[in-house]
């Protein structure tokens, strides 16, 4: 639900593609090569834990991927721009987060980027997972102008939830679970 209304607020926002944890999925599918079953012709099928369902379609010449996460616990980058975005806003809007809850911010997308780079594939060090959430965050930075809304506002509030206790245990929940990270379902 929390993820829904930061998503609302996304126009700008950073994208699972652009924060650089996307796994490379033809690596994947050449790492699991055993376990590849044939869905139709043209569309190879990946049954992974988490539970994680990839497909590689093929179209014309064309190939594309299509991941979902069927953990429940919802799609990790999916969250990671919730908490990028949300991270964003505290520091462009002044006064939109009390010191303590910028600081847990901070400390949920650090963990859900060093979880989304030692998950992906291939993986990454912790350091260069934070390195891409810096680079992503610059980028975000650098095009997005926010609207910080009034601190009184449902918009502020709905920010300002990623940060508390129910939103916190719903993270831990989802990252003690090791799965690809990817973008659906965004809910």
């Amino acid at each position: 639900m929390i993820r829904a209304a930061l998503l609302a607020l996304l126009p700008l926002g950073a994208t699972a593609q652009e924060t650089g944890f996307e796994p490379d999925y033809a690596l994947l599918f050449e790492i699991h090569a055993d376990a590849i079953l044939q869905a139709t012709p043209g569309t190879r099928r990946l049954e992974l834990p988490g539970p994680m369902v990839v497909e590689e379609i093929t179209r014309g010449g064309v190939t594309r991927y299509r991941a979902t996460d069927q953990s429940g616990h919802g799609a990790v980058l999916c969250q990671l721009d919730a908490l990028l975005w949300a991270e964003f806003m505290a520091h462009s809007c002044p006064g939109l987060f009390q010191p303590a809850e910028a600081e847990r911010l901070t400390g949920m997308t650090f963990q859900a980027a060093v979880f989304a780079g030692a998950n992906t594939v291939p993986p990454l060090a912790p350091n260069a997972a934070i390195e891409r959430l810096q680079a992503s965050a610059r980028g975000l930075a650098s095009r997005a102008r926010p609207a910080c809304p009034d601190p009184d506002t449902p918009q502020a509030a709905r920010l300002v939830a990623i940060t508390g206790a129910g939103a916190q245990q719903r993270l831990a929940a989802s990252l003690s679970l090791p799965r690809l990270p990817v973008s659906d379902p965004c809910e």
